[in-house]
């Protein structure tokens, strides 16, 4: 009898806070040697708000986002994920960094502004500042 075994040890993905709920993050894969195994996988930690989900798929374990994220709430998921064959197993770190989507664009104080400026004036010279 054989463990399922990985492909990789570390899988590292970055992921934007604005990734759409459903869409696929990573399939992971194990191979076991025996014959007629069948793997299952689940994410056995670092599903932090439960903001991932997992269902196996053409052999491989299938991450999508269950959740929206949020950049200010979590920026890196560190995921364990286990393969089983049923009485054997392997598991697997998946890093999910999260990248900010700047959801919050620049707003000016007033939406007018009048400026007074001598003809005479050097090029380059300082005309207002808006902050």
């Amino acid at each position: 009898d054989n463990n399922p075994e990985f492909s990789q040890k570390v899988y590292q993905i970055r992921l934007n806070e604005d990734a759409a709920v459903g869409s696929s993050v990573v399939t992971v894969l194990a191979i076991d040697r025996d014959v007629n195994s069948v793997v299952t996988y689940q994410i056995s930690s670092g599903n932090t708000r439960n903001r991932f989900a997992i269902t196996s798929q053409s052999g491989g374990g299938r991450i999508t986002l269950a959740l929206p994220l949020d950049y200010k709430l979590e920026r890196q998921y560190i995921l364990t994920v286990t393969a089983s064959d049923g009485t054997r197993f392997d598991t697997v770190q998946v890093l999910i960094n999260v990248t900010d989507a700047n959801t919050h664009r620049p707003v000016f104080q007033s939406s007018h502004y009048t400026v007074n400026i001598n003809e005479d004036k050097p090029v380059g010279t300082t005309v207002v500042i808006i902050s």
